[in-house]
């Protein structure tokens, strides 16, 4: 047997045997998992003793392995959407509490979904609901109705969104926005501010976003005058400064 040849057995046989060790890592791993699991969760229980011990109305999850590390869900008794998560790896302990519990950042994406879904069992349209709240800013008897999903529609807690498509003339604009908040609130639905996006019918590349309109203000003897300084580009107009709204043209 020539010299390349034992070479290449050789490395073969080592290729063959790290394929093995491999292989056999995993099984070994994924047998070995469930007792790891019952290993780490008590660690996970411990650490939400010790560190959120002062929460109440709280359920956990068992602990599962993904993505290369151990997870536990906490969740709030009262809405299973409500929760953070607790991560195990590299025998270190981490959790989302702050960003998911405190701040309630992925319950509120949830929440929006829930506004709109709502919104549009009453009034069918084209709406993005946005809540720019953090939950820990809201007071105790808001945050709860949130948690408990009271009647999210008619909390003014979120930013909707509306989309026209229409003739960009002022009256028209005036009659459509006019009509369509109408028609919301004779269904509950009291959103904190409106945005509204304007897309020109005639004329696709013309589009104007408006945002910071309130009920009030478009019930005001002032929108018409609004509306007026949007459309003609009034950059100086004293309207929109007072009440604080903004507008761009998208395109």
């Amino acid at each position: 047997m020539g010299v390349k040849m034992r070479k290449l057995k050789i490395q073969y046989t080592i290729f063959v045997m790290l394929i093995c060790i491999a292989f056999g890592s995993i099984v070994l791993t994924e047998k070995l998992r469930p007792i790891r699991n019952d290993d780490i969760d008590k660690k996970l229980q411990v650490y939400i003793e010790e560190n959120y011990k002062d929460l109440k109305d709280i359920t956990t999850e068992d602990t599962y392995y993904a993505n290369l590390k151990y997870n536990k869900k906490v969740m709030n008794k009262n809405n299973e959407n409500y929760y953070f998560m607790i991560y195990y790896e590299k025998r270190k302990i981490t959790d989302t509490y702050k960003k998911d519990y405190v701040e309630g950042n992925k319950f509120l994406r949830h929440i929006e979904k829930a506004i709109n879904t709502q919104i549009n069992e009453k009034v069918k349209g084209n709406y993005k609901i946005t809540i720019n709240t953090k939950l820990n800013k809201f007071n105790d008897e808001i945050r709860e109705k949130i948690i408990k999903e009271e009647n999210l529609k008619s909390l003014k807690i979120y930013n909707l969104e509306i989309k026209f498509k229409s003739v960009i003339e002022e009256q028209n604009i005036i009659n459509l926005i006019i009509g369509k908040v109408d028609k919301l609130e004779k269904n509950n639905v009291y959103p904190k501010t409106y945005s509204i996006v304007l897309t020109d019918k005639e004329d696709n590349t013309k589009s104007i976003k408006i945002t910071g309109l309130t009920s009030e203000i478009i019930k005001s003897e002032n929108f018409n005058s609004i509306i007026s300084d949007i459309i003609n580009d009034n950059k100086e107009s004293e309207l929109l400064n007072e009440n604080n709204i903004k507008y761009e043209h998208l395109n």
